[in-house]
């Protein structure tokens, strides 16, 4: 759904749809297991959180942003839409199923939380 208007990516278009809707959750299955602090496809020491607050969420955005190619776990208008709805976000591998049970019934995940 991203796309609709310059500067709305799929990121952004579902955080304003989980705000309009009153979603207290958000789940970003994306192709890897969580939020890093830098590309673990090219850095050996990119640590893996378990929880970010959102504040730290968009700090680590912003810095992962610059640059040509840059590669976000999320863009940083979305993450302050679930800031301002108190939206809870899972970012998980979307491939792992058990993961969508363990959030349903559980509110963990082995990927991070964004609160």
């Amino acid at each position: 759904m991203g796309g609709t208007e310059p500067g709305h990516t799929t990121d952004t278009v579902a955080t304003l749809l989980a705000e309009r809707i009153g979603a207290k959750i958000l789940i970003n299955a994306t192709s890897v297991d969580g939020v890093y602090s830098s590309d673990p496809k090219t850095d050996k020491d990119a640590k893996k959180f378990s929880r970010l607050s959102y504040n730290e969420a968009i700090s680590l955005s912003i810095k992962n942003s610059t640059g040509a190619g840059s590669n976000v776990f999320m863009d940083i208008t979305s993450l302050t839409i679930a800031k301002r709805a108190g939206i809870k976000i899972f970012v998980v591998n979307g491939f792992n199923l058990d993961e969508y049970k363990n959030i349903f019934y559980n509110q963990k995940c082995d990927g991070t939380i964004i609160s």
